[in-house]
């Protein structure tokens, strides 16, 4: 079941994402270890964003969806999210196809409490090409969740944006990490009653080729050779 509150008893919570409809805010919030839905009435007027973006930050939310077919949805701008300007920082990302409606918009008061982090993004999924055929806002709030958790990311932006950044995390990440083959002694198993392999006998291991032992006059050391792999008589 869902708690159904005024805006005025908004207090902080650990809220982590909720979804906009015309007149009221679901929120998803963690509530003694477990998941609780709750829902929040919106302000009556939002001709200007800044008392909606208060409500917003208020509850606690990092994320806030806007549902799409609605009313903010469909009239919501660039030009009017950048109005609360003076007294928030607005970054606002606007759909390529059509630059006056936003995709995301990630904003945060000019002043806030010192060490406060937390930035809230505010998505419009209506224009952000996710192609989603959701009807209801529980269903939005299941999907972004889900794939939050599976992504361990925030999905605010649009799915090519996504795919850019997980692609460009994979690709740090096998740069920084390569395979590596194991810094071995090939000399330090002589011990065991092995032939020492000497490096760049990969292939003669393969092939499982003998070495032969042969003793440099000069110097009087013992050089192992290995036969070719075109003369191998185990092939």
């Amino acid at each position: 079941m869902i708690n159904k509150d005024n805006t005025s008893s908004i207090t902080p919570a650990s809220t982590a994402m909720g979804i906009l409809m015309d007149s009221e805010l679901m929120l998803l919030e963690a509530v003694q270890g477990k998941r609780v839905l709750r829902s929040l009435l919106l302000p009556a007027d939002v001709s200007e964003p800044g008392g909606l973006l208060e409500s917003l930050w208020d509850a606690g939310l990092h994320s806030a969806w806007v549902m799409p077919a609605t009313t903010l949805s469909r009239t919501a701008t660039c030009s009017w999210l950048e109005q609360a300007s003076n007294r928030w920082v607005v970054r606002v990302h606007p759909d390529p196809q059509e630059p006056t409606r936003p995709i995301r918009a990630l904003l945060w008061p000019r002043e806030r409490n010192q060490g406060e982090a937390r930035r809230l993004a505010l998505a419009f999924p209506e224009y952000a090409g996710w192609g989603w055929g959701l009807t209801d806002a529980r269903s939005l709030l299941a999907t972004v969740s889900y794939l939050e958790q599976v992504l361990t990311r925030s999905v605010t932006d649009s799915p090519d944006l996504l795919a850019h950044e997980l692609l460009n995390d994979l690709t740090h990440d096998a740069a920084v990490s390569p395979l590596r083959s194991a810094p071995v002694d090939p000399y330090a198993l002589s011990g065991s009653g092995a032939t020492p392999v000497p490096s760049g006998s990969a292939r003669a291991m393969w092939c499982g080729c003998a070495p032969s032992r042969s003793r440099n006059s000069a110097n009087g050391m013992c050089i192992s050779t290995f036969t070719s792999p075109g003369t191998c008589r185990r092939r």
